[in-house]
């Protein structure tokens, strides 16, 4: 029986690293039988995973030399060594990987990559306590998922949830994070054209654009935004941004362009929101689309 599970390979911890006493080291070891260096012995069990397939080239964010404005997606801010277990790993073993990882849940998958199920650390402790499946959850499974969990559950097969939600490596990261809030979920298994698996995304990975640095965010707008796109006259329309809010100032042409100007701004990644009060030389909105007009101004 294969009880194969694969983990990430070892590498730099890119989190911020704290203080660890010998003590903690020494307890966490006796408490998990492992030898009082806090190294966990590497079992037989563990494989690396496949080789996964570079990130493709479109939907990268703008960068001098190749300027393109689109969002970012999947494949660019997803994991790609994903922690995975068999239907036959022992809930032992999976609780134990779960710990070695350091992650909150693992794909189940079959014999070809393919994700079949999901199994978390919340099923685990729901299992050791005797508890049921909370009322409403819905984790990385559809409305008409099969309920595999049971209280005499000792698989990975025998507790994971299915079927499994999946993402696309292009999808792009605003379609992703209003797809996990729909369904209520916290992270999605990617899967390529074939259904293997290649990545996981989380919701933690999908906040990185929120993080793009304003200056990167200026120079978008006005590079590409009012320069590439739109063609306006440099220095026309004045940008400021500050902890993602755009604020935009100056006087355009025409005042159609003032709201396509907002509809680029915010499908910058790392936009906020955009505050404007731009003037314009022509009104060349008709009655009917004139905001003014429908709010009842002359």
């Amino acid at each position: 029986m294969d009880y194969r599970i694969t983990h990430k390979q070892p590498g730099p911890d890119p989190r911020p690293q704290r203080a660890r006493t010998s003590s903690s080291i020494g307890t966490r070891a006796a408490l998990l039988r492992v030898p009082a260096s806090g190294r966990w012995p590497m079992p037989s069990c563990i494989t690396p995973p496949p080789p996964l397939p570079s990130p493709p080239t479109t939907g990268s964010p703008a960068r001098k030399g190749n300027r393109t404005m689109m969002h970012r997606t999947v494949a660019e801010v997803m994991t790609r060594d994903v922690a995975t277990a068999s239907p036959e790993a022992s809930l032992k073993t999976v609780a134990w990987s779960l710990a070695y990882n350091d992650v909150s849940a693992l794909p189940v998958v079959d014999s070809h990559h393919h994700p079949i199920g999901i199994v978390s650390e919340a099923d685990l402790l729901r299992r050791q306590a005797g508890l049921p499946e909370a009322e409403g959850r819905d984790q990385l499974r559809g409305t008409a998922a099969v309920n595999h969990r049971t209280m005499d559950a000792r698989t990975a097969g025998d507790l994971m949830s299915t079927p499994v939600l999946t993402a696309r490596p292009a999808w792009s990261i605003v379609e992703t994070a209003r797809f996990l809030n729909e369904r209520g979920v916290k992270r999605l298994p990617v899967i390529d054209d074939t259904g293997t698996l290649v990545g996981i995304v989380s919701r933690s990975d999908l906040l990185r654009p929120m993080l793009r640095r304003d200056d990167a965010i200026h120079e978008e707008i006005v590079d590409e935004v009012l320069g590439r796109i739109l063609r306006m006259t440099p220095g026309g329309v004045t940008v400021v941004v500050q902890e993602g809010v755009v604020t935009l100032s100056g006087r355009v042409e025409e005042r159609s362009t003032i709201p396509i100007i907002e509809l680029l701004c915010l499908s910058v990644d790392g936009v906020v929101s955009v505050d404007q009060s731009l003037e314009y030389a022509v009104d060349d909105l008709p009655p009917d689309l004139d905001p003014a007009r429908d709010a009842g101004n002359p």
